[in-house]
């Protein structure tokens, strides 16, 4: 699945507004490590009320999220553990923000994740991501650049003085031909990019 330039960004069910991320914290704002199943696993060895012998089962592992059963076989003891949240449409957090970190740091995705899938790190899939990055962290990266673009134009308005513009545009690099290039258009005075816009290659004339 992908995006491409001038597609409606949707969300992910057509008959509902998107919703707020909910969460008690900010999952992003934590430390995460890594750890072995193992030692996860000996960790629930012993029973909190009658201090008998209890196994823990990894149940129904989603991406980087896992939930573990701890059930006391001698007094019936039962409790569920799991390593992170869930946010929006329960979603887990880390799910969403190791897409996040990909996207944003412009790495390749499917790199990525087979260089973790080596290294036996229980991750998110590349369609997991692919839908991330459609319904989430492209829509985050628009709004942003939105409310930058705003705040600029409201930034020249205060300046007065009217627009010193000067533009650029990028259809392909070296060794590669695009199906889009951008447009860059920067204010000289301020020194800030004012608009960016994607257009097909084929529309313009010195691309090859």
């Amino acid at each position: 699945m992908s995006w491409s330039p001038g597609e409606e960004m949707l969300s992910e069910s057509s008959e509902e507004e998107p919703e707020e991320l909910e969460s008690l914290s900010d999952p992003n704002a934590v430390d995460k490590f890594i750890f072995c199943q193992r030692q996860l696993l000996s960790l629930f060895t012993v029973c909190p009320e009658c201090c008998g012998e209890t196994k823990g089962h990894i149940m129904h592992p989603e991406g980087t999220f896992i939930k573990v059963k701890q059930a006391c076989g001698t007094c019936g003891y039962e409790r569920y553990w799991q390593n992170q949240e869930k946010v929006h449409r329960n979603m887990p957090a880390c799910n969403l923000l190791f897409s996040s970190a990909i996207h944003f740091s412009g790495c390749m995705a499917t790199q990525t994740i087979r260089m973790l899938k080596l290294f036996g790190l229980q991750c998110i899939s590349p369609s997991t991501f692919f839908r991330h990055q459609r319904y989430y962290t492209i829509p985050t990266i628009v709004q942003a650049w939105r409310n930058e673009q705003r705040g600029i134009i409201r930034e020249l308005k205060e300046t007065g003085g009217g627009l010193i513009l000067s533009g650029d545009c990028r259809s392909d690099s070296p060794g590669h031909c695009a199906k889009y290039g951008s447009y860059s258009l920067i204010e000289d005075r301020i020194n800030k990019v004012l608009d960016v816009q994607l257009v097909q290659s084929s529309e313009v004339p010195s691309s090859s």
